[in-house]
């Protein structure tokens, strides 16, 4: 908390009470005296006035005011922070992007939020990871501050939200840090703007949206009832859904043309279907629901809900939870009837958002990658090893992978290790109960764990107790592991080759035709991962030498061609090598630009003139790379040094392989390059700027 929250909840208190407006000279004696400074520090002129007259009556407000006798010049942080918590006062993030009607929102959050007492801080999405000169350095820190500390995240998510990577690392940045520090995470609200129900949000951003509290938005007639809603929420743990509302159902759950025309279906759930009635537009209602993976949840959950509602208030324990299959589960595997969830053939152009939807004519298959992978699943104890940089289709061709083995009669699950707080990469134990326990939830059965964990037996021998004993038995057919981002557990060696190991384990046990051999035949693993193992693994342990290994490359020519044809597009192989030499085949890149180009939103001329550019439409994809490099400053100077050569540079071979995994550079004999010219012209002035002046670049090994 700095000063001005602290200022701004000191008036707010005195506001309550009855009390005069601090005066300006108080509120530097306030200020200066949080900061630790000196009464001739703050008054150099007529310092003992200020203790013995001015001070004095503000310290004697405050005791009164806030009840703490504490309060002092030298005792004024303690005293406050622990008023704002006896008050019910909350730190509220509010991002948004920096555009209509996103921005007139966050300003009505804002000030309402700050009028009842809270601590809002609203962040421009627009404003990260830009220039220097646009947002100052001390500002963007004073932002990643409000967001590893608030209490509550609201997260305006309007289309461009819906697709923005630096949305979606804000979000996984705020996950990794608050688990990191030990803290659970601040309460999630999501507020969806002229989103319709029927729209699928990214795989990456449903991740990390689990557990949040959800509204919909459709017009301003619904700001003032949303608003509301949240401050209530916030200062009493519970929304009041029949104070002020109109309907028992939700127009909210309306398709945005029916709910702003004010058409209100029955209110029986049976009557779903019924003739609309048309009324004067109503007080918009509210129905907050919470985004979830639960698999006690219904699976077949029509796109169109319109559920009663059960109760007066609700907090987060009762909040309804939005089914699997309401848009899709939490990991993207598709529920429900595939009409309701995916394009058909015929569908719109699909703006790229990470998983390339089951039906959609935009998949490109990289032969023969999908053939290979389809026959190694369908024989007992497969295993399945996908690498790729980011963005480079793993978690497509995982989810196309588990709908084959669907259909062959297996069961499957995905399960991403991105989910996992980093509390759970502690020690073994904590990594392998939590294994345990999702992949039990994933089946829709009860874990039972401590049943089968006994502390005397290791971590590994426990798990596989638990696999042998209680989930495979009561599978009946195959049971098909996708596990993404495994990449995650490179980071803590010492767990990582015990896990790995592990599965190397299981997957030679199904191969020993011995009489337990039969039951791990039923286990088969597609192991996902975006860069090369750099931790050293013993070779007999490793997963990652065995099976069959499929590393997605870029598409080629062709394919970049066949893509743009599906997109309606008139290409010949000219354009296609255009587009190619700034963005090379990498398969979002190119999406990304036909999808504009298809649109009528661009040319490809203008496109690749405007590309390195904050003007250009990959502005929020290099934003993301600029941001995750100014955090991490060894990847920045390396990465740097790497721009500044126009020859194949030498690095140690883990920076190497982490701007690899980020998609940033391709190998090139023993050396590394810059991956497309669009990253060259981009990063190589942005990323001089953003380094610490006191850092030089890495020596070349």
């Amino acid at each position: 908390m700095d000063v001005h929250q602290a200022l701004s909840f000191v008036e707010h208190q005195l506001a309550r009470h009855g009390e005069k407006p601090l005066t300006d000279i108080e509120r530097d004696v306030f200020i200066g005296a949080w900061q630790g400074r000196t009464y001739r520090d703050i008054h150099p002129t007529n310092p003992e006035y200020i203790e013995k007259h001015v001070a004095y009556k503000l310290w004697q407000r405050l005791r009164d005011v806030l009840d703490d006798q504490d309060i002092k010049k030298r005792c004024l942080q303690g005293p406050v922070t622990r008023a704002m918590s006896r008050f019910n006062v909350k730190r509220v993030f509010i991002s948004y992007r920096g555009q209509e009607p996103d921005r007139d929102l966050a300003d009505h959050l804002y000030a309402s939020l700050k009028y009842s007492g809270h601590l809002p801080f609203a962040s421009n999405l627009d404003a990260i990871a830009s220039l220097p000169t646009q947002t100052p350095p001390i500002e963007l820190a004073q932002t990643d501050q409000e967001r590893q500390a608030c209490d509550c995240f609201i997260s305006l998510v309007s289309p461009a939200v819906a697709v923005s990577e630096i949305a979606i690392e804000e979000l996984r940045q705020l996950r990794h840090w608050r688990s990191g520090d030990g803290k659970a995470m601040p309460l999630l609200i999501v507020i969806l703007i002229n989103i319709p129900q029927s729209s699928l949000l990214s795989h990456d951003l449903r991740q990390y949206l689990q557990g949040a509290i959800l509204w919909q938005w459709h017009s301003s007639n619904y700001t003032p009832k949303i608003v509301a809603a949240i401050g209530q929420l916030l200062d009493q743990g519970t929304v009041n859904l029949s104070s002020g509302y109109t309907a028992q159902t939700t127009d909210l759950l309306l398709p945005p043309d029916q709910a702003d025309k004010g058409i209100v279906p029955q209110s029986s759930p049976d009557n779903v279907d019924a003739t609309p009635v048309d009324t004067t537009p109503p007080e918009p209602t509210l129905w907050p629901l919470l985004l979830s993976d639960d698999p006690e949840l219904s699976e077949s959950a029509p796109s169109f809900l319109a559920p009663n509602l059960p109760s007066n208030t609700l907090d987060s324990a009762s909040v309804p939870s939005v089914p699997k299959g309401f848009w899709s589960d939490g990991d993207g595997e598709p529920t429900g009837s595939s009409s309701e969830l995916y394009p058909l053939p015929t569908a719109e152009p699909e703006v790229p958002k990470g998983l390339v939807q089951l039906e959609s004519i935009y998949y490109i298959e990289r032969p023969p990658c999908e053939t290979q992978c389809y026959a190694a699943i369908q024989r007992p104890g497969a295993l399945i090893r996908i690498k790729a940089p980011r963005q480079m289709g793993k978690t497509s061709l995982m989810a196309r992978i588990l709908k084959y083995a669907k259909e062959q009669g297996c069961q499957a699950i995905p399960l991403s290790f991105q989910l996992a707080d980093r509390a759970t990469f502690q020690n073994l134990t904590s990594l392998l109960r939590w294994f345990c326990m999702k992949v039990a939830r994933k089946l829709g059965i009860p874990h039972c764990l401590d049943e089968y964990w006994v502390d005397t037996f290791g971590a590994k021998d426990n798990c596989t107790y638990y696999f042998e004993e209680y989930l495979l038995p009561q599978i009946d057919g195959p049971l098909v592991l996708g596990l993404d981002e495994v990449d995650c557990i490179f980071q803590y060696p010492v767990i990582a080759d015990d896990f790995f190991g592990l599965l190397r384990a299981w997957y030679e046990e199904a191969g020993y035709g011995i009489d337990g051999s039969k039951l791990w035949e039923k286990l088969r693993l597609v192991v996902v991962h975006s860069t090369e193992v750099y931790i050293p693994l013993d070779v007999n342990q490793s997963p990652f030498n065995v099976g069959l290994p499929v590393e997605l490359t870029e598409f080629m020519p062709q394919q970049v061609l066949d893509l743009a044809q599906r997109h309606h597009l008139d290409w010949r192989m000219e354009q296609v090598k255009v587009l190619m030499a700034m963005v090379g085949g990498h398969p979002y890149l190119v999406r990304l630009a036909m999808y504009y180009i298809t649109r009528g939103h661009t040319t490809l001329e203008q496109l690749c003139h405007l590309a390195p550019t904050e003007a250009g439409i990959y502005d929020d994809h290099l934003r993301r790379h600029l941001w995750h490099l100014t955090q991490h400053p060894d990847l920045a100077s390396a990465y740097h040094l790497v721009l500044k050569t126009e020859q194949p540079i030498a690095l140690d071979s883990e920076r190497a392989f982490k701007l690899h995994s980020l998609g940033l550079v391709h190998f090139c004999g023993n050396g590394i390059v810059p991956s497309f010219d669009l990253y060259r012209q981009y990063f190589r002035d942005r990323l001089f700027s953003t380094l610490p002046a006191a850092l030089d670049p890495p020596p070349n090994p």
